[in-house]
């Protein structure tokens, strides 16, 4: 028979702060999607989800400007100009399909075709009622 195989997959999660309302969770308990090996594929580390605009860094190590004042310095690295905040709730699907390419060269060698596709989200908890 032919050497197809389907893969699905869901996960699902809620982070609930402790305390009372309008407490909020840290943001290292936090769930994020996206990176190498992540549940969403496509992203960098971190990226799927919601972000805030990156603040430059003040590099206390510089001379400083005319004035004396610390400058600012830009920083870089994956997703540069935004930071992200994860989510309180994620929900993420996915579903694939390996199957034999049609080159018997190929087959052989035990390479397949791979075909996927991935959603997901993450969204911050309103704990404020």
């Amino acid at each position: 028979g032919p050497d197809v195989a389907l893969t699905l997959g869901a996960r699902t999660g809620v982070l609930l702060p402790l305390g009372g309302p309008g407490e909020t969770t840290y943001i290292v308990d936090r769930f994020y999607l996206g990176g190498a090996g992540g549940p969403v594929r496509g992203f960098i580390n971190k990226g799927c989800g919601p972000s805030d605009a990156r603040r430059a860094r003040v590099d206390a190590s510089s001379e400083g400007g005319a004035d004396g004042t610390p400058v600012s310095v830009p920083t870089g690295g994956a997703g540069a100009g935004r930071d992200s905040l994860g989510g309180d709730v994620m929900a993420m699907a996915s579903a694939s399909v390996a199957f034999p390419l049609p080159n018997k060269v190929l087959h052989e060698a035990g390479v397949y075709g791979h075909v996927f596709a991935d959603v997901g989200a993450t969204v911050p908890l309103d704990t404020s009622a």
